[in-house]
């Protein structure tokens, strides 16, 4: 194993996501804290409503994307998906729950998509790959890094690890026009992400801190990517202001009494 992604780990998306909370700090739990500056935003583990299937469709682009179209169809083997009343396929905001737990029981649980998102999916990866260049060449997608933090157990499931970028990190985030992504970077505290899996990379690896990279990619034609170079002065920034709100959390969660929040909060601390 190259020592890039030693000790790092492949991770089912779904347990990934129920042990955040439970047993890991991830960053999008620190983010609550951060963006309430109040700890108890913590628990509040509700899964968002996919009711526009934006989720949905953007899991699809990184796996069409990083993991390559032969990984995407053996998850999304059929190319079709629930059909309206007069023919045609539905749009996701269309899509009952129902509708679609009774696709999945039909197809042995196989998931779809449908011609019109496959050809947007294609456009947009293959800008994606033109933009990455190098960085996509080689490299490991999804892999999951875990350390205990000043005290908590945390965990970062990083999108790109470039092989043949010497271990960059690449995350990959979706737009609706690619002039709104610097933007997007500060409104919703990416730069404290990226600071959060760098670090945990570092930990985890014991490797130096990797050159980290932002790469943007519009959701309609002509499907414009931009990959954008995280500044480390700006990422060091970030993580002191990360490892303070962990300190908060840590100490929060020392406070818990009884009931199911200290069990949970005894899994999380070290």
């Amino acid at each position: 194993m190259s020592d890039l992604i030693k000790n790092l780990m492949v991770i089912d998306e779904t347990d990934y996501h129920e042990q955040s909370g439970t047993r890991f700090l991830s960053s999008h739990r620190l983010q609550a804290c951060r963006e309430a500056n109040d700890c108890k935003a913590f628990w509040d583990g509700q899964q968002l409503e996919d009711t526009q299937g934006f989720l949905r469709f953007g899991r699809m682009v990184h796996l069409y994307t990083l993991e390559g179209p032969e990984s995407f169809f053996e998850q999304h083997t059929v190319i079709g998906g629930p059909q309206g009343p007069r023919g045609g396929y539905k749009a996701p905001h269309e899509i009952t729950a129902a509708e679609a737990q009774e696709w999945k029981n039909k197809n042995n649980g196989s998931d779809w998509v449908t011609p019109r998102e496959l050809q947007k999916l294609q456009g947009m990866a293959e800008s994606a790959w033109r933009c990455g260049n190098k960085f996509l060449e080689s490299g490991w997608a999804e892999l999951t890094a875990r350390s205990v933090i000043r005290g908590v157990h945390c965990q970062g499931r990083i999108d790109w690890i470039s092989e043949s970028g010497g271990g960059c990190i690449v995350d990959l985030k979706t737009t609706r026009s690619i002039k709104m992504l610097p933007g997007q970077i500060a409104k919703f505290g990416y730069l404290n992400q990226m600071a959060f899996y760098q670090m945990l990379y570092c930990l985890a690896t014991n490797q130096d801190p990797p050159d980290v990279y932002i790469l943007g990619v519009e959701k309609q034609k002509p499907f414009a990517s931009k990959l954008i170079k995280c500044e480390q002065y700006k990422l060091d920034e970030k993580r002191k202001t990360n490892l303070c709100w962990i300190d908060r959390l840590r100490f929060y969660l020392q406070q818990q009494k009884g009931g199911k929040q200290w069990t949970k909060a005894q899994k999380i601390l070290a």
